[in-house]
């Protein structure tokens, strides 16, 4: 049979690894933060607050006023840089109701807020006197000394986004979880700006008497009824990689003669097999070589009598 040498110009080198999409994210883990801050804050007490308490406020009280409760987590200091977020899960325990479900939305705070050694006891709904530091419905860090002092919140009652991350309705006591898209896009907002975290606040039907709920705070010395805010997250994934040893353009090979195609490759999820393919014409079409090849790094292939300098193989 006749054979032909021709030139075979490597326009191109691409083996492609199967799967042929590799997920930008792999390694999933998931990490549960307790709040690294949390309280509550008493309308419309100036000088009121529960910073250490064991308990959490929220929604209207009958005739004495509403509650509204803070948490912080510190995101940037409990994730590695540069994951991606990929849920979140908020779960807080009601260790007291009144009676009748009600909605409760989380909203992101826009500014800083303190947390104080005030302690409301129990059951706690009032309020204790404010100490230094502590947030209350009017102040953000509260100066004992000198309250005049203390930065303000503007308005009274938190600053916060009108836009709620996220909702669940409360009834009696048991476990509630609220968990959004939006909450996941708040929690990477704060991994990736550690500045502009301030955290949540719990607000509930404050248009209503009777709707106040009182939650477990991260001062409760029950840790399984602490509130747990729970995160799924991504590692970066290193993309497969492949480098041809042989060849590598520019050689000349005869048809029907076997020549040995070598690479190396990496995928940290495996990789499963290779194909192989030709082209004669430059890249705009290719006939496959082989198709399903384990990874053993070298294929001897034996090329078609068709003269070409236009050659790609990938």
């Amino acid at each position: 049979m006749k054979s032909f040498r021709y030139r075979w110009l490597l326009l191109s080198v691409l083996l492609i690894l199967i799967p042929l999409l590799i997920p930008l994210y792999t390694h999933a883990q998931t990490i549960t933060l307790e709040p690294a801050r949390d309280a509550s804050f008493f309308d419309p007490e100036c000088e009121k607050a529960s910073g250490s308490g064991d308990f959490l406020f929220s929604g209207n009280t009958d005739g004495q006023g509403v509650r509204r409760a803070l948490m912080y987590w510190d995101i940037a200091g409990s994730l590695p840089a540069g994951v991606e977020i990929q849920s979140v899960a908020l779960t807080l325990h009601v260790s007291m109701s009144n009676t009748g479900t009600r909605t409760f939305t989380l909203h992101r705070l826009t500014n800083d807020w303190g947390e104080g050694a005030s302690d409301s006891g129990d059951p706690g709904g009032s309020g204790d006197s404010a100490l230094n530091d502590d947030t209350t419905w009017c102040y953000r860090f509260y100066n004992k000394d000198n309250p005049d002092s203390s930065p303000v919140w503007s308005p009274y009652g938190g600053e916060f986004d009108a836009s709620a991350s996220a909702n669940q309705d409360v009834g009696g006591v048991a476990f509630y979880t609220w968990t959004s898209a939006q909450m996941a896009a708040d929690v990477q907002n704060w991994l990736d700006n550690p500045s502009s975290n301030f955290g949540y606040i719990l607000i509930g039907q404050e248009g209503t008497n009777k709707t106040a709920k009182r939650f477990d705070s991260r001062e409760h010395p029950t840790a399984s009824l602490r509130p747990k805010l729970v995160i799924q997250y991504g590692t970066p994934a290193t993309p497969p990689g492949v480098t041809v040893i042989t060849p590598n353009g520019g050689e000349t090979v005869t048809g029907n003669t076997g020549t040995l195609v070598q690479w190396t490759s990496t995928d940290e999820s495996g990789i499963a097999s290779n194909d192989l393919y030709v082209s004669y014409d430059g890249g705009a079409n290719f006939d496959g070589i082989v198709f399903g090849l384990p990874d053993s790094g070298s294929y001897t292939w034996f090329p078609a009598n068709r003269p070409t300098t236009q050659a790609v193989f990938r």
